[in-house]
């Protein structure tokens, strides 16, 4: 049996395709791999994987974070401790990632260049902000490396009571190591579900955050409980209604609807989402949101619901 890994396969501008992960038939490994993002210029691919044969130090947990450099071959295990690990999202110099400890996940920020893991949110605990799992997970970061973005359970991220009962949306300043709530103004709301994903995406430069929620209650008097697409502003704080115009685009001040999948443009004023509807809708909308003169344009009304959908950086 062969394991592997394709490169071309990974959906960003290249030629040709490298073998990035295999073992040979002889090898006894349970499963593959899969997972895997690449860096900015092309050159690392990080993979979770289950084998346990492609580095001589692997102690056989259950998933493991590799990192594979396609320049000279290499394939080095980031993950360390007992759990599993995934997530993987690179930024300028390293990557960030998820990680269990003894049953709760932590955040960790690797360093390509000394090969070291710092652990992010080392002080999270396990708390009842939702069901399992407990911790911290689903990490982001931008280019430039300064900050990461990710979901949490635990209710002593920041110095703020964190009493909604709710996974909650952090950034964490890499370099002043504090943490910022995103998804301030989550609550409880009828009939949601307390797992909820935020599918959240970071601008380049880090100043602006795009998230869906369904515990956020978007400005507005109508009374349905809609997943809305947001964006925060780091620098001010102040939090922009992206889906503002869905309602009046499905033609029903009644209508239910879910926004997923948000993405920011280079310059941060274009904001790309999903949007389906609850109620008789099949086909997802593609819409394109202008968060400058707040005119938002459908640019597709067949697209397959809840599929990820990509944005070149003007927009």
């Amino acid at each position: 049996m062969r394991i592997s890994i394709f490169f071309g396969l990974i959906p960003v501008l290249c030629n040709g395709a490298d073998l990035v992960s295999s073992v040979p038939t002889t090898s006894q490994t349970g499963a593959g791999a899969s997972y895997a993002p690449v860096s900015a210029f092309g050159r690392y691919v990080a993979f979770v994987s289950s084998a346990n044969n492609l580095v001589t130090n692997d102690r056989g947990r259950q998933l493991d974070l590799f990192l594979h450099d396609l320049a000279t071959g290499e394939t080095r295990l980031v993950s360390t401790g007992n759990g599993s690990a995934g997530y993987p999202s690179f930024y300028g110099y390293g990557l960030v990632y998820a990680a269990e400890i003894d049953g709760i996940s932590h955040i960790f920020a690797y360093d390509q260049n000394a090969g070291v893991n710092t652990q992010l949110t080392a002080g999270s605990l396990a708390s009842p902000n939702g069901p399992p799992p407990n911790g911290s997970y689903r990490p982001i970061a931008p280019p430039d490396g300064n900050s990461v973005v990710f979901e949490s359970t635990a209710t002593n991220l920041v110095s703020e009571p964190d009493t909604n009962g709710l996974p909650d949306l952090f950034m964490r300043s890499l370099h002043v190591e504090s943490n910022i709530l995103v998804s301030a103004g989550a609550v409880p709301r009828g009939g949601s579900y307390p797992r909820q994903r935020f599918e959240a995406s970071i601008s380049p430069d880090g100043q602006r955050v795009a998230f869906v929620s369904r515990n956020i209650p978007a400005p507005t008097t109508n009374s349905v409980i809609r997943t809305e697409a947001f964006v925060r502003n780091m620098e001010d704080g102040s939090l922009m209604w992206a889906s503002t115009n869905v309602e009046s685009i499905l033609g029903s001040a009644a209508a239910e609807y879910v926004c997923s999948h948000p993405l920011l443009s280079l310059d941060r004023d274009i904001v790309v989402f999903k949007v389906v509807a609850v109620r008789g809708g099949t086909n997802g909308l593609v819409l394109h949101h202008n968060l400058q003169s707040g005119e938002t344009i459908v640019i597709a009304s067949n697209s397959t619901p809840h599929v990820p959908c990509a944005l070149s950086p003007g927009g």
